[in-house]
């Protein structure tokens, strides 16, 4: 069984995340709100694919706990976010190696999108 680490600081949408990540059979889904409790549970528990909210109201953004998450061991990250993809990745002049889908969420493709990574990785 697969390690999804859900990082999102609204409650009800990093909630609602894991009811829908459980429903497909991955138990070990487990949600933070912060990017120091991301980091801090990936060291430990080395997820195999992070949902990582953009905007987490913090000092470092979801986009910079992914880099630092990555730089340690690579793990395959789906961001979540209101935000397109265009702006985030000229924000940060880099184009991301990481997924991307648009809020509010699309179930079906983000269920694809996860179990590609999980069949890729």
């Amino acid at each position: 069984m697969k390690k999804i680490l859900i990082v999102e600081d609204d409650a009800i949408a990093a909630f609602s995340l894991q009811v829908e990540v459980k429903g497909w059979g991955n138990e070990q889904s487990h949600a933070v709100s912060s990017g120091a409790e991301a980091l801090q549970w990936a060291a430990k528990e080395r997820p195999d694919l992070i949902l990582m909210d953009v905007n987490l109201g913090e000092a470092k953004d979801g986009v910079q706990i992914a880099l630092e998450i990555n730089a340690l061991f690579p793990c395959p990250i789906i961001f979540l976010s209101g935000y397109p993809k265009s702006e985030i990745e000229s924000r940060y002049d880099v184009k991301l190696p990481f997924k991307y889908l648009s809020k509010p969420i699309n179930r079906d493709i983000l269920k694809t999108m996860v179990m590609v990574c999980m069949l890729t990785d």
